[in-house]
């Protein structure tokens, strides 16, 4: 029996192997805001678990688009961000598609599996991406601020590249952690797609809600090939909840912003981040990389970014930790 070797890249942590770790190396909200999770747990109990969920998801669209002061139509919500980018990737023609590297690993895991070429074009680049788009370009895949540098696409650059016609998915994860998005070329372009998530800056890693803002003709095309109750009942609360209360989740994203610019200054990062994130380079990543995983610290090895670890922003005493580690016990700076 023959399987995909595309699975072979995706290589998780097992739960067991990090169930006892200061967990470093997804990207995750460091805070769990308990008032907001106590409006949750009042919430579930009255929900009607034994009936579907709304087959397309409405009331969620309503409850962001009127977020962001766009129709419904011009929003679509998802299991996870990944799963709209998968249909994403589905809804146009071509057989090659166009990726910033280095970036995230599930834009080329998906591209694959879709059987298209994947032409990538290096950050500090992009001004040539028009090298890379013939006939056959299908899509076009950004993510600012980058995963997984944290740096940050300059508008004039998208401008540029939305001017080419081609779709393109602008995937904004970690916006929130920056001041500054490219929502205002949505009702200009007509072919541009902003990918969001619940899972970084509000703290839902473990909830899966993802959603894209993009034009109705791409929205109603995507939603023609959506899987109809793949958006929990569940879900569905927790947007609400989420939106309603978004001024507390404000509190612990701008103390995640205060600690990353903390690390900046303490510790020799390669870039300047603009996410929640830091990135280290050394030429002794694997000894840097073995000693905190000594200490119960799991950091990200990046594989496309030579000699670097990803280490995600946590809350101050876990900060001080990992400092405490690299500065001192390491002598590393």
């Amino acid at each position: 029996m023959k399987f995909n070797k595309i699975f072979e890249t995706i290589t998780p942590y097992k739960s067991e192997e990090v169930e006892n770790f200061m967990r470093l190396h997804a990207n995750e909200n460091p805070y769990i805001n308990r008032e907001i999770l106590n409006l949750l747990s009042e919430e579930i109990k009255n929900l009607r678990l034994n009936y579907y969920p709304e087959i397309d998801q409405k009331k969620s669209r309503e409850i962001l688009a009127k977020f962001f002061n766009v129709d419904y139509s011009n929003i679509a919500v998802g299991n996870g961000s990944d799963e709209l980018i998968d249909l994403c990737i589905k809804i146009f023609s071509g057989n090659e598609i166009i990726i910033l590297n280095p970036s995230f690993e599930m834009y080329s895991f998906y591209s694959k599996l879709n059987n298209l070429k994947i032409n990538y074009i290096n950050f500090d680049e992009l001004n040539k991406i028009n090298n890379l788009i013939n006939e056959n370009t299908r899509m076009i895949i950004l993510c600012s601020p980058n995963n997984p540098c944290g740096r940050i696409i300059k508008k004039d650059i998208i401008k540029k590249i939305l001017d080419s016609k081609i779709p393109v998915l602008l995937d904004e994860a970690y916006y929130e952690f920056c001041d500054e998005n490219n929502f205002e070329f949505i009702k200009e372009y007509d072919n541009l797609i902003i990918s969001r998530t619940f899972s970084k800056a509000l703290g839902m890693a473990g909830a899966r809600i993802g959603y894209i803002i993009s034009s109705e003709k791409i929205i109603s095309n995507l939603m023609k090939i959506k899987s109809p109750y793949s958006f929990s009942i569940t879900n569905e609360k927790i947007v609400e909840i989420i939106i309603k209360n978004y001024d507390l989740i404000k509190i612990n994203i701008l103390k995640i912003i205060e600690e990353r610019e903390r690390m900046k200054k303490l510790l020799n990062v390669k870039f300047d981040s603009k996410s929640n994130f830091i990135v280290i380079e050394s030429n002794e990543i694997d000894l840097l990389y073995n000693k905190l995983l000594d200490n119960k610290i799991i950091v990200k090895k990046l594989k496309n970014l030579n000699n670097c670890i990803r280490i995600t922003v946590g809350n101050k005493s876990d900060n001080d930790f990992v400092i405490d580690i690299i500065k001192n016990k390491l002598n590393y700076y």
